[in-house]
């Protein structure tokens, strides 16, 4: 099971940065925003919103989403916060 919470602690860790709390939280934030309206199989019935709180359970986006939105959002802080253009192609080339 994957919370908000646990993919805010490894988007951190496996971008070796605990400086990074809220801009974790906002690149995470951003990364569902832009796929909300992309039809994957855990929504193409319903509209699937990002988890209410950190701890909510079984959250589409974090569960069957979860390295979509884990990939695309490291791209966007190395892109926006980090400034690793390298490193964000990288990470938007995988999420493309």
């Amino acid at each position: 099971m994957t919370t908000l919470t646990v993919m805010k602690s490894r988007v951190a860790s496996e971008l070796r940065r605990d400086d990074l709390t809220t801009d974790i939280a906002a690149a995470i934030t951003s990364a569902i925003s832009a796929y909300k309206y992309r039809k994957f199989s855990f929504n193409t019935t319903t509209f699937v919103d990002a988890p209410a709180t950190d701890g909510e359970a079984n959250n589409a986006w974090m569960t069957t989403a979860e390295r979509l939105i884990r990939c695309r959002a490291k791209a966007e802080l190395n892109a926006h916060v980090i400034k690793d253009t390298a490193r964000a192609k990288e990470q938007f080339e995988l999420v493309e």
